[in-house]
């Protein structure tokens, strides 16, 4: 038990010094700006929302567009019922 606690509060205090990382980052970055910056971050933000989205699936004849419709596909696809 006290492993998993030692290993929780260090795993909250990495996250959190991330966290207080890219604050950091992104308030110098901003004070710092200029018309070139500004660009450069606007495509960082746009490259992170291709990301996060997942193309259309299809299976067999059948598409799916939505979230909920992705979410069980993939869901069947890697962990299926035994």
């Amino acid at each position: 038990m006290q492993l998993f606690t030692e290993m929780h509060t260090k795993r909250r205090a990495w996250t959190r010094t991330i966290g207080e990382a890219k604050a950091a980052h992104y308030k110098d970055s901003s004070d710092q700006a200029s018309t070139q910056t500004v660009w450069k971050t606007t495509l960082y933000f746009s490259r992170q929302d291709e990301y996060a989205n997942i193309p259309l699936l299809q299976v067999g004849n059948q598409e799916f567009t939505d979230k909920q419709g992705k979410a069980e596909v993939l869901m069947r696809t890697f962990f299926p019922t035994i």
